[in-house]
């Protein structure tokens, strides 16, 4: 779902000499800044990318869960 709020829009058209249109990039990055940390879900990589010590030990555990896959597979065949 699309939140539009009234206060971003305006009646004034936008300049052509806007360095944000469609035809030109932005020079510089004016991105609003401020405490919105607590608005953004992290997912699970980026839990695993503050915490070193976990990530290691999950890539130790997959690495031992896909060896032990195939030591099973091994005796099935």
């Amino acid at each position: 779902m699309l939140v539009s709020l009234d206060l971003q829009r305006t009646s004034e058209p936008k300049s052509e000499d806007a360095p944000n249109n469609f035809y030109q990039s932005v020079p510089e990055d004016n991105r609003v800044e401020g405490g919105f940390g607590n608005l953004v879900v992290p997912s699970v990589s980026d839990w695993l990318d503050k915490n070193l010590l976990l990530q290691w030990g999950a890539i130790a555990g997959t690495l031992a869960l896909a060896f032990l896959a195939v030591q099973a597979f091994k005796k099935e065949g």
